[in-house]
């Protein structure tokens, strides 16, 4: 596959499969501005998002980004008015960003989905 090529859905799912060991049961794009975001819903009912970093986007800063998910989970499950933090999902070999060979080098990772609408689902006004 060339660099200039997005993975096609077929590819997401395989690669999920292979590495989070889930039985993918349906797969959706969700839009996004540079990355890959993949809704999974497994054969159990339970929904991922497959987070597929730009390629040229540094693995230390979706690390970053996992790491501070697990902050804000755990600062969250602390008394009343819990937020809704996503889980992240880890890779059966135990990481938590995984890279992934599809049309570069993509750093992906797996968090629980929650319900609510994306940036792509609202119309935005124009600027000005």
């Amino acid at each position: 596959m060339n660099a200039s090529s997005a993975p096609t859905l077929a590819q997401c799912i395989a690669l999920v499969e292979a590495t989070y060991g889930l039985d993918v049961a349906s797969a959706k794009s969700l839009g996004s501005h540079e990355d890959l975001n993949v809704l999974i819903t497994d054969a159990k009912g339970a929904r991922w998002v497959a987070k597929f970093a730009h390629p040229s986007a540094p693995v230390g800063r979706c690390e970053a980004q996992v790491a501070a998910l697990a902050s804000l989970g755990r600062e969250g499950e602390q008394g009343e008015g819990r937020i809704g933090i996503p889980s992240v999902l880890p890779a059966q070999d135990g990481a938590l960003v995984h890279v992934a060979s599809l049309d570069g080098e993509r750093p992906c990772w797996l968090v629980e989905y929650m319900d609510g609408a994306t940036v792509t689902d609202r119309a935005v006004p124009p600027a000005g």
